[in-house]
């Protein structure tokens, strides 16, 4: 691993299809600090979160959240202290676009 930590901090509203939100730098492993899903509408909104080996695809099997309802105008707040391996990526959609805003942080080393 390398010594110097990197901080990961970014935002982006989801759409109907798997949006890549972060990729694991090579030779470097993620530690999340956080994850918040936001739903700006006012209907429960449904979120799919997967963390997706290199090569690989969106699926059930790796997910982390798969047809999770946020309520209406509400915050689910989760995902301190996973470990992402080496260049997987960090994959999430919502059911309706620009309904959910994904906040993703961490520290890659």
């Amino acid at each position: 691993m390398n010594s110097a930590a990197v901080k990961i901090a970014k935002t982006l509203p989801l759409t109907d299809a798997f949006a890549v939100v972060h990729t694991v730098y090579l030779n470097r492993s993620l530690m999340v600090a956080a994850i918040h899903l936001t739903n700006i509408s006012a209907a429960a909104k449904k979120v799919r979160l997967c963390f997706v080996p290199p090569g690989g695809t969106p699926t059930a099997a790796n997910a982390i959240l798969w047809d999770f309802s946020v309520d209406a105008n509400d915050i689910f707040e989760f995902g301190q202290d996973i470990l992402i391996p080496s260049e997987y990526t960090v994959q999430a959609m919502a059911d309706v676009t620009d309904a959910v805003i994904v906040y993703f942080s961490g520290s890659e080393e």
